[in-house]
């Protein structure tokens, strides 16, 4: 089996879009377009959560009709997403539709191919109590203990058995909280605990100003068309 496969994760069918995914199909990594959004403009061979009814997803977005639940929900389209595949990658990344990168996934997965999660940041309670998203720390109920952020979930790296085991947690713990704290926090729950990712420091929830996207790493939020990178900028990470 296949060591990476990347889940490109979408909501429309942009130039922006079309753009990212070309930074990550020039690395020969295999990639998964999966939609999680409610209309037609889709990649092509999506996988489309809006056509399986009866999900977690499905009934927590209203069919992915309110964009803001389809976005704080989106660890659920993953979800449903392992449930409908055989085994198909040791390792999966989300790369949301705003990552872009311009080195080999591989070598982004490089420094945490031993672990079953991974993220750009791991953040609990006593080191970042100041993240937004702890305000939803009495959701978790039972799971305190195990609270957990993935900051961004983009750029997250899970392994094939630790995705199916938080798909099936999930359907039996139904967490009400925001995407990032519930994978994070299940993952601990589960037996794997979320470690960072030393090679995720591009990978932030916010862009930050003086970007050179030339220099090699995977790059998040990337919103906007860049300027051609020429290939002799784009190396893999550790050269």
């Amino acid at each position: 089996m296949i060591e990476l496969a990347v889940l490109c994760m979408h909501h429309n069918c942009t130039d922006v879009v079309w753009q990212n995914l070309a930074s990550f199909k020039r690395w020969n990594t295999p990639i998964y377009p999966v939609f999680d959004g409610d209309g037609s403009d889709s990649l092509p061979d999506s996988w489309r959560a809006v056509d399986h009814g009866g999900t977690r997803w499905h009934v927590a977005t209203n069919g992915g009709r309110v964009p803001d639940l389809a976005w704080s929900n989106s660890d659920l389209a993953v979800y449903a997403w392992i449930m409908a595949h055989a085994p198909l990658a040791n390792h999966y990344m989300v790369a949301e539709w705003d990552s872009y990168a311009s080195c080999d996934p591989h070598s982004y997965l490089r420094p945490v191919k031993g672990y079953d999660c991974s993220a750009p940041l791991a953040v609990r309670p006593h080191q970042i109590m100041e993240w937004f998203w702890f305000k939803q720390l009495p959701a978790l109920n039972g799971f305190g203990p195990y609270a957990c952020g993935l900051v961004p979930l983009c750029g997250t790296i899970v392994s094939d058995r630790c995705l199916r085991a938080l798909a099936g947690m999930d359907v039996s713990a139904k967490l009400d909280c925001f995407s990032e704290l519930r994978m994070g926090t299940m993952a601990g729950a589960l037996g794997y605990p979320p470690v960072c990712n030393p090679e995720g420091r591009s990978v932030l929830w916010q862009k930050a100003p003086g970007i050179n996207y030339q220099k090699r790493g995977i790059y998040h939020p990337v919103k906007e068309l860049l300027p051609s990178v020429p290939e002799a900028c784009i190396t893999t990470l550790g050269e």
